[in-house]
């Protein structure tokens, strides 16, 4: 599976502690952004964390993990807070950057 971050996740290591996983598993996160997103920081929204919302006309960048497994979907939803409504996983369409071209 694939998986689109745009905070702490975008971090190797803390995934790699998270997931419990080696470096080779995790592989190299992949440059990306979505469109048609507003990334809104700490002080904007008095929260401990970044916050994404549609808004039509912003871009948030981020990066791409590749080769997830549901379990590490799930693990990461677990940190994210989906069950308790802290966090929404949604479908987007996410635009890669690969060797100097956008895919």
């Amino acid at each position: 599976m694939k998986l689109f971050v745009y905070g702490t996740l975008t971090e190797k290591d803390r995934m790699m502690r998270l997931l419990d996983v080696s470096e080779a598993y995790l592989g190299t996160p992949i440059k990306s952004h979505v469109t048609g997103y507003t990334k809104y920081d700490e002080s904007a929204t008095k929260l401990p964390y970044p916050v994404v919302l549609p808004d039509g006309k912003g871009r948030v960048n981020g990066v791409m993990w590749n080769g997830l497994t549901a379990w590490d979907i799930q693990q990461l939803d677990h940190y994210e807070g989906v069950a308790s409504g802290l966090y929404e996983r949604i479908a987007a369409r996410v635009t890669v950057r690969e060797a100097g071209r956008f895919c």
